[in-house]
């Protein structure tokens, strides 16, 4: 019964990784969404 009433600890670190990544990834997005029309407009007032 113990087994089956603490099932969700070995699932929390995964948990805690999915989130972190998940956050890692949408920061990347922002980044790259902010980045990129920067670096058109760079290039387009360098021409």
């Amino acid at each position: 019964m113990q087994a089956q009433l603490h099932p969700p600890r070995p699932l929390r670190p995964v948990a805690t990784t999915a989130l972190r990544t998940a956050l890692t990834v949408v920061a990347a997005m922002l980044l790259i969404l902010v980045i990129l029309p920067a670096i058109i407009a760079a290039q387009a007032a360098a021409i």
